[in-house]
């Protein structure tokens, strides 16, 4: 017989369905014509993180304190919504999903786009949403403690560069390793990877991605391929092509932006050689849920189309402008909180 206890939690974790839900109307893009609707939000005791283009899975544990996981678990719903608005889902199955199962392209190309689309899509939605970009900082700091604590010097190479990759791309912090092969291929390919965030679409970003692969196996050949190292938000193979298949069934596109979005993106530069600091546990982060906005409104940047590209647009799409933000207060809600 179901606990009292028991009840209440999946009765709470209903009602914060339901308003992640209303609030996915309007940030996936649904309500504006463009994007992908979201069906449903499922909070995941499993721990789930991740989109099928239909469905959005929410963890329902990421922190022991409650205030955090509230702001982690609102950051992860920002993130999915991001996919949605932003990801072309047919481009990323139809040349990366399809040619891995066929063994006809690189196998680490799915992990490599995840990384970097991640990286992408968030600064195009922290720029929308600027209460939602500070849940995603503060969920990243999280993130990368745990990494700091799991991946060191004496980790594998090629896993200590993929984590090198991901704090830089996606946190904007420089690297933490000090092993002269990892140092040795950031410095060489900072500009390539930080290029590769900066496409309009999808399908550049893909491109970009086989150019980062080629560097990173020339710098390690004879390392076996990491499985670990990546954010814990990774769509898989199959994930994509339902995505793919619900974009294409809806008739929407990801939403097209500027060249101009990436202007104000921040880089991660090289790090100085120092003395390395003591971790500060992230459980002080002073970016506690009561700093972070608790009123709805889309964020605005100008999106006027400049007249060269911060990258290497490869695929011939679409040059149409996005439509950026409405407003431009720095908070966003995701209604009453219930912790």
């Amino acid at each position: 017989m179901q606990s009292t206890a028991e009840a209440t939690r999946l009765s709470r974790n209903k009602v914060k369905e339901a308003r992640f839900h209303r609030v996915s109307k309007v940030m996936s893009g649904e309500l504006t014509g463009f994007g992908s609707k979201v069906e449903r939000v499922v909070i995941d005791p499993a721990g789930k993180a991740c989109t099928n283009g239909k469905i959005i899975w929410i963890p329902e544990s990421m922190h022991d304190n409650p205030s955090y996981n509230q702001i982690m678990q609102e950051a992860i719903l920002a993130h999915e919504n991001a996919h949605h608005r932003y990801t072309d889902f047919v481009a990323w199955n139809r040349k990366v999903v399809k040619p891995t199962q066929k063994s006809a392209c690189d196998p680490l190309l799915h992990k490599f786009v995840n990384m970097l689309e991640d990286a992408r899509i968030n600064h195009l939605f922290g720029q929308d949403w600027k209460g939602s970009r500070k849940r995603m900082q503060f969920t990243h700091e999280v993130f990368m403690q745990r990494h700091k604590e799991n991946t060191t010097d004496d980790s594998p190479l090629k896993e200590q560069a993929m984590v090198a990759m991901m704090t830089e791309a996606i946190v904007h912090e420089p690297h933490w390793f000090t092993t002269p092969e990892v140092v040795d291929f950031m410095d060489a390919n900072r500009a390539l990877l930080n290029n590769a965030i900066k496409q309009r679409h999808t399908s550049a970003v893909i491109d970009q991605a086989k150019r980062l692969i080629k560097a990173f196996r020339e710098a390690f050949p004879d390392e076996y391929d990491p499985s670990t190292g990546m954010s814990s938000d990774d769509l898989s193979q199959q994930q994509v092509e339902e995505a793919s298949e619900q974009q294409e069934s809806q008739g929407r596109n990801p939403e097209q932006v500027s060249s101009n979005r990436f202007k104000d993106m921040k880089e991660a530069e090289k790090a100085e050689p120092k003395e390395e600091k003591k971790s500060e546990d992230s459980d002080s982060n002073s970016d506690s849920d009561s700093t972070l906005g608790d009123s709805e409104s889309e964020g605005s940047d100008s999106d006027s189309e400049g007249a060269g590209s911060d990258g290497e647009d490869s695929d011939e799409e679409s040059d149409s402008e996005g439509a950026g933000g409405e407003g431009g207060e720095d908070s966003d809600s995701y209604g009453d909180s219930d912790t």
